[in-house]
């Protein structure tokens, strides 16, 4: 019978240690190989959305308007069509259709700025520095000064705009405040010419009125009433009577304030009592009497007429 040998515990040990020590050299290799694997993939992918923009921008139908902004959610990137996973992140597409982006797979993040030809590829999710300081400018790398100079320009075209649209609110309040002083100086005119209106139209629509109290007294305590009479045209040369038919008049004079005589074509008023026409030609004056009214011309008058308004007292008070 033949003696079979079989591996003693040492010579077993002895291939364990071997194993582990290759395992322990290999693992990290072939870890770093998957890394770098994806990392390299993902990078491939950047450069395939951004052949894909460039792709998008180039064929563009005529009359289409570029869509400046393309956000990428992980299930799609707009119009963009490329090798890979889809991930998230935002893809701009500027006027002179340079292409700048900053994505994440989740655990790498690829950006470029605008006028930048290579993509870099950091491990993160686009919160850190990698986004944070480029967005901010904080950062030395020559993208994110790109980038703040994009910024800058376009906060100088804000401050240019937002000066130029003040200087329209001005000149707007400026107008506005303007055509306020025409309209109260407009208001104005109105106002007055209204006022004036309304007098002048006082003075020619008097007619003969019913007798009425006026709240006052004469010396004696006798209540004032008034009338006024339209007396017609005035006598030629000579002297026109009419009746006032004011009955038991104590004391009647002539209320001065609210008579007067017009020339109808022109409607210029004068005073009722201008002189005595014995001693001025061309003058009147009234005269009252307990019954009747009179006015005396010195010259033709008859172009005029007037309205008189007399005050007096009754015997029956």
């Amino acid at each position: 019978m033949k003696n079979k040998k079989g591996f003693t515990l040492i010579e077993l040990l002895a291939v364990i240690v071997i194993l582990g020590v290759i395992m322990v050299i290999a693992i990290p290799f072939v870890m770093g190989y998957i890394e770098r694997s994806k990392k390299t993939s993902f990078e491939d992918t950047a450069y395939g959305i951004i052949s894909s923009a460039q792709y998008y921008v180039t064929n563009l139908e005529n009359g289409e308007e570029v869509i400046q902004s393309i956000t990428c959610d992980y299930n799609n990137c707009g119009k963009l069509t490329f090798k890979g996973k889809v991930p998230s992140g935002v893809v701009n597409i500027y006027d002179d259709y340079t292409i700048s982006l900053a994505i994440t797979d989740g655990n790498y993040c690829a950006y470029k700025n605008g006028n930048e030809t290579t993509v870099k590829v950091l491990e993160g999710k686009c919160t850190g520095v990698t986004v944070m300081q480029y967005a901010a400018g904080e950062s030395e790398d020559e993208t994110i000064t790109n980038l703040q100079n994009q910024i800058s320009s376009l906060q100088s075209q804000m401050d240019s705009k937002t000066a130029s649209m003040q200087n329209e609110i001005d000149s707007l309040t400026t107008s506005l405040t303007s055509q306020a002083t025409i309209n109260t100086s407009l208001q104005n005119q109105i106002n007055s010419s209204s006022s004036l209106i309304a007098n002048t139209k006082n003075k020619f629509t008097f007619s003969t009125s019913a007798e009425q109290l006026t709240g006052d007294k004469w010396i004696n305590g006798k209540p004032i009433y008034t009338k006024t009479i339209d007396f017609g045209a005035l006598p030629n040369t000579t002297t026109k009577t009419v009746a006032h038919n004011v009955l038991n008049v104590d004391i009647m004079w002539v209320d001065m304030e609210n008579s007067f005589i017009y020339y109808s074509s022109d409607n210029t008023s004068f005073p009722v009592i201008i002189a005595d026409p014995n001693a001025t030609a061309g003058a009147w004056y009234v005269r009252t009497t307990k019954t009747q009214l009179s006015i005396t011309t010195g010259s033709n008058r008859t172009a005029y007429s007037a309205i008189v308004t007399v005050k007096y007292t009754k015997t029956t008070d």
